[in-house]
């Protein structure tokens, strides 16, 4: 049986441009390549912007569990 949680954890602050969103649908689409080819147990994915006052923290956490 194998048991796979996909925890999914966004925290805004300050406002969210149109480049953030895109850097966002990006990281998403590395993280689900990454875990279709790699099958990486934990990836975290960071990005801090302060060139535009803007600060963007994103965690993703991808957990495999195998129950024999």
């Amino acid at each position: 049986m194998d048991l796979t949680r996909l925890v999914l954890k966004l925290n805004f602050t300050h406002k969210v441009c149109d480049t953030n969103i895109r850097i966002l649908s990006i990281s998403l689409c590395c993280l689900i390549v990454q875990i279709l080819t790699n099958g990486y147990r934990h990836t975290y994915i960071e990005y801090n912007s302060e060139s535009t006052s803007l600060y963007t923290h994103r965690e993703y956490r991808y957990t495999s569990k195998t129950v024999m």
